[in-house]
């Protein structure tokens, strides 16, 4: 779960990234800021994602983040509570990003548009997967029980 959720978060995060360097032929952040105003659709979707890969109730990620901690509550609490607190570094690293990015000041006037109808698409797609993973992740968690049972059984085993 936690591989898929992270897939799909982090690889819209790098469209979005590879769609921000396309128009403003950049990646200097200290070049960027206040994007959100002329490009929406895209600080929103910035933000979905920022916040999916943080683990965000209701969102794909949140389901894996959950089953990973609690999965290694039982191995080990104490780096359980060392990685949760890798989490909370995490939030703050992302919004900040975003914040900088779509909703900070602007250091450079860059004029370009809003995601087209193909990006919307992709990034649409994107967005029904991880909202339906945090929703409904049942799906692939049976998909992957038989794995896991095995597993379990040969750990058992040995």
């Amino acid at each position: 779960m936690q591989m898929i959720t992270h897939g799909i978060s982090t690889g819209a995060l790098f469209i979005l990234a590879g769609i921000i360097k396309e128009r403003i032929h950049t990646r200097d952040i200290g070049q960027m800021g206040g994007f959100s105003e002329n490009v929406p659709v895209m600080g929103a979707t910035a933000l979905i994602f920022a916040m999916a890969s943080l683990g965000l109730p209701g969102l794909g990620n949140f389901i894996a983040e959950f089953l990973t901690l609690m999965g290694s509550w039982q191995a080990n609490r104490w780096m359980t509570v060392f990685a949760a607190l890798g989490l909370v570094g995490a939030t703050v690293y992302s919004l900040r990003i975003v914040q900088r990015i779509f909703f900070g000041p602007r250091e450079v006037k860059h004029s370009f548009s809003d995601l087209n109808l193909r990006e919307m698409l992709i990034m649409g797609s994107l967005t029904v997967a991880i909202v339906w993973l945090g929703l409904y992740p049942q799906p692939v968690i049976e998909t992957i029980k038989p794995f896991v049972d095995g597993l379990e059984k040969m750990i058992m085993i040995h």
